[in-house]
């Protein structure tokens, strides 16, 4: 008689702390340990929802949390000194809106002098450089997180999450109208699962079958999503949310994740330019450089299988080429923000007079104190007459002739 012996290797426990309570936006960390697909690679995850008591990068730091679901906000932790690792984004766009109703809104000019609800926090940040941008005056009120005053006419708009306000408000049988920052240019992440550098340092298995089972999670959960609504439903359902809800939900997510392409999908353009957007917004002693040790990349990469390698290549050409065109637009607005709140560029134009204005100056400045590089400026008026450039003390002349944007 032969007797094995087969020695039984405990999962590890690690923990994984939400953003928000349970939702789809939060299914793929479900299905994948629903589905067993933590528990295959030797992992037992304890899913943690929305705790508004605890500081969730200090908890990470101290060990209290294994691995955490945050928004953008910690791209400017990271560049405060947070230990910080960017694993995956969960979407590629972000969900956050302005919304409002359209019996009363029909544009972005019509925002003017209106009242918001916006979010106090960083998920704000996006809707305010929007409006900003565009000189966007309003008045503001703290977020209630209730739609009741955009209902009862209260405020007039309100921040909140394409996923979910707008499918509650058609329930009502409201029609909405919404405002992302992506489309004037201020386009961020979604969520972000991320972890901590000693993390990453003392378990990289930990961190790298962590990465492993959540993005299959995700794409399971977008393969089958009537068999996630159902598991939602039944066993994850804090927020007593309907399936039509939840299926509205996953739609709208979907959409937003780059499933197909480039679901869990890091760059760092993209993080540097959502950097640039806190930098100008957000007051703070920042250090972009700590940004190139953020992201986190998976010894072996996980991507779909696609039908011909070539067709993936350019795709994945395209997004990273379309990432750098996004963040030299984001940088050019930015720039533009900043600029016309400067008093002496506004006195400048006010006056007619270049004298007050140091353009070398501020490209000077942008180059030894920012990302921004060999930018130059040039007043001109309305008229197509060069006041001013900061590489030359030419000026005077027209540019009517040599320039066609500007004489459009």
């Amino acid at each position: 008689m032969m007797v094995t012996l087969v020695a039984s290797v405990s999962p590890t426990k690690v923990t994984l702390q939400l953003k928000w309570k349970y939702q789809f936006q939060f299914a793929g960390f479900i299905m994948a340990k629903e589905k067993g697909f933590y528990e295959e690679l030797g992992l037992d995850v304890e899913l943690r929802e929305f705790n508004n008591s605890i500081h969730v990068s200090q908890e990470l730091e101290e060990g209290k949390i294994d691995f955490a679901v945050g928004d953008s906000y910690i791209i400017a932790e990271v560049m405060m000194g947070k230990p910080l690792i960017g694993m995956m984004a969960v979407f590629q766009q972000s969900p956050f809106v302005l919304i409002g109703l359209s019996s009363d809104i029909q544009s972005l000019e019509d925002i003017r002098g209106k009242t918001i609800s916006l979010d106090p926090n960083v998920n704000g940040i996006g809707i305010r450089a929007m409006l900003n941008s565009n000189h966007i005056n309003h008045i503001n009120v703290d977020q209630d997180f209730t739609l009741e005053k955009l209902i009862s006419g209260e405020v007039d708009l309100y921040s909140g999450y394409l996923s979910n306000e707008p499918f509650v408000l058609k329930q009502l049988g409201l029609d909405t109208i919404t405002f992302s920052p992506k489309d004037y240019g201020f386009d961020g992440y979604g969520d972000i699962l991320y972890t901590t550098q000693k993390m990453l340092k003392e378990n990289p298995e930990q961190v790298e079958k962590m990465y492993k089972a959540s993005l299959r999670g995700w794409q399971y959960a977008y393969e089958n999503p009537e068999e996630t609504i159902e598991i939602l439903y039944q066993k994850y359902n804090t927020l007593n949310k309907s399936k039509e809800a939840l299926r509205y939900e996953a739609q709208t997510l979907q959409k937003l994740s780059g499933y197909g392409t480039n679901l869990g999908e890091l760059t760092l353009p993209r993080i540097k330019s959502i950097a640039h957007i806190f930098s100008f917004m957000v007051q703070g002693k920042y250090n972009t450089n700590y940004l190139n040790d953020f992201i986190w990349q998976p010894k072996y990469p996980i991507r779909p299988l696609y039908t011909n390698d070539y067709q993936h290549k350019a795709t994945e050409m395209i997004h990273q080429l379309t990432s750098l065109i996004e963040e030299k637009k984001v940088n050019t607005k930015l720039v533009a923000l900043g600029l016309v709140s400067n008093t002496d560029m506004q006195n400048a134009i006010k006056y007619n007079d270049p004298s007050r204005i140091n353009l070398k100056k501020i490209s000077k400045d942008l180059l030894e104190n920012s990302n921004f590089k060999n930018v130059w400026f040039q007043l001109i008026t309305k008229d197509g007459i060069s006041l001013k450039r900061s590489w030359t003390q030419k000026r005077g002349d027209s540019l009517l002739e040599s320039r066609l944007d500007i004489r459009k």
